[in-house]
């Protein structure tokens, strides 16, 4: 009976509660566990077998370490995901996808000083589609190390238009596990001929909720090789003080979630300026994310963050906008910029 299934399903993740001793180290262990049970699911051990690797998937895009009914619709948010999948794989394959750029604004000169990177994917039929709809697709089958591979090297080849501004390229946590960043990403400086100092490699808390010795030492590895590294969308998710002190961040990232409408929440104040006294005091850069107003804009600056990005500056740009954007505000670009330009 579907009770019979869900009690075995309890038992068995019950079972992977207590972490496994592993060279002397523990090791916790989670399961993810997909249930079909008949006839309500199928009549063939085919059918069965086919809803419960689709209800297993679902758990696992719940976050894991849970156990998931088959429902009819699972199946049709299943076959979705595998068709963007399809197109994504095609999309890298063809170089298909863009990056547009969002400028980052500095305080004190309200000049910019840096740009962050954005995947975009303009699909066939869908029109333009997400990042959030696409790239947990590519974590979960496996394109990310490719996706993040494509983002890392066309983010290279535009930025080095713009040798003053830092270049701010997101991380997967994929990319942490699966992908030798300390080998990979010099290589990719070396063909483009950028400098490690002029990169800002942003990571969110889903990096660092593996806390393990390897995750740590590639970060300072990183930083020893001259890469800034920011911890972005500070404050959401599982957000911990012990991540500052932990690990060495150049660069703290207060989410919009916190900007947004900070001139009528007095909470919303205290937080920030909490974080911007932490942040400062441990010798770390703030960065303000999604700043719409100019209220907002001003509050930022009372505050003492370092920089802003957000829709009150721009709207992300492709490349030609941030030359036009550039030459706006008088910043001498190079020789090529102009010519770009002029083109």
């Amino acid at each position: 009976t579907a009770g019979d299934a869900h009690d075995l399903a309890e038992t068995l993740t019950r079972a992977f509660n207590e972490p496994l001793i592993v060279v002397g180290q523990p090791i916790k262990m989670t399961a993810s566990i997909g249930i079909a049970s008949a006839p309500m699911h199928g009549d063939t051990a085919d059918q069965l077998m086919r809803h419960a690797d689709i209800a297993l998937y679902e758990a696992k895009a719940r976050g894991r370490d849970r156990a998931v009914f088959f429902a009819a619709d699972m199946a049709w948010d299943l076959e979705d995901r595998r068709a963007i999948e399809v197109d994504l794989r095609q999309a890298i394959e063809q170089d298909a996808l863009t990056i547009n750029w969002q400028p980052i604004i500095s305080t004190l000169t309200g000049k910019t000083v840096g740009v962050e990177a954005l995947l975009r994917w303009l699909h066939p039929t869908r029109g333009y589609l997400s990042p959030a709809v696409f790239v947990p697709i590519a974590e979960d089958s496996g394109l990310m190390p490719r996706l993040g591979a494509w983002a890392i090297d066309r983010a290279l080849a535009e930025g080095k238009r713009w040798p003053h501004l830092k270049i701010s390229i997101n991380l997967s946590p994929v990319q942490f596990r699966h992908v030798d960043l300390e080998q990979e990403l010099p290589l990719a400086l070396a063909r483009h001929g950028v400098d490690s100092r002029r990169i800002v490699l942003e990571v969110t808390e889903g990096v660092l909720l593996e806390t393990s010795n390897r995750t740590r030492q590639v970060i300072e590895g990183l930083r020893r090789m001259g890469f800034e590294v920011a911890l972005d969308d500070f404050g959401t998710g599982y957000s911990s003080l012990g991540y500052l002190c932990n690990f060495g961040f150049d660069k703290i990232k207060i989410d919009r979630s916190f900007v947004r409408g900070i001139s009528e929440h007095r909470k919303l104040k205290t937080i920030v300026q909490a974080v911007v006294t932490i942040g400062r005091g441990l010798g770390m850069r703030i960065v303000a994310e999604g700043v719409e107003t100019e209220s907002e804009a001003a509050m930022m600056r009372l505050f003492g963050c370092n920089e802003m990005q957000g829709f009150f500056f721009s709207r992300p740009l492709d490349a030609k906008g941030i030359d036009a954007r550039l030459i706006a505000e008088q910043i001498e670009p190079d020789r090529p910029v102009r010519a770009a330009a002029a083109q």
